[in-house]
């Protein structure tokens, strides 16, 4: 079968149920023939497959075992977790130029009880959509940190 997102619990199943497996790499399945003259189903492309694969010898990719794509599953989400962290935090520190506002130096973290802290001493209220995003924040780093002791 084409390497895909689904290729690796499909062909869990197809073990499971005694067949042998090959994953192909996608950058091969055009040179196997699949979707040859424009055509292109699955129960064609599968037996283009099958039929290359033991006429010839198909280069085939690393099956990873469950435990190793879940494992790669949760480190993404956490990646995505910290994107939404680094995006939000920027933006926050992008506004507070605008304000000619300067923060003590911390971790991004600490950043929405440094911002509200400054706000207070300069006795300004903060912007509603600053409110928010300050908010989200405070629960993405909150996601983030159980994102972490889970990849562990």
């Amino acid at each position: 079968m084409e390497a895909s997102a689904e290729a690796f619990k499909i062909a869990d199943a197809a073990l499971a149920a005694g067949h042998q497996v090959r994953v192909v790499p996608g950058t091969l399945v055009r040179l196997l023939g699949v979707g040859e003259h424009g055509v292109k189903n699955d129960q064609r492309d599968a037996r283009q497959l099958s039929k290359a694969s033991w006429q010839t010898d198909v280069p085939s990719v690393h099956i990873p075992s469950a435990a190793a794509r879940e494992l790669k599953s949760i480190c993404g989400a956490r990646d995505v977790l910290v994107g939404m962290q680094r995006t939000l935090s920027n933006n926050v520190r992008g506004w507070l130029r605008t304000q000619l506002w300067k923060l003590p130096g911390g971790k991004m973290v600490t950043l929405p009880e440094r911002l509200r802290t400054h706000a207070r001493a300069s006795e300004r209220e903060l912007p509603e959509h600053i409110e928010r995003q300050l908010t989200m924040l405070t629960q993405v780093a909150e996601q983030v940190k159980a994102a972490t002791q889970q990849a562990r």
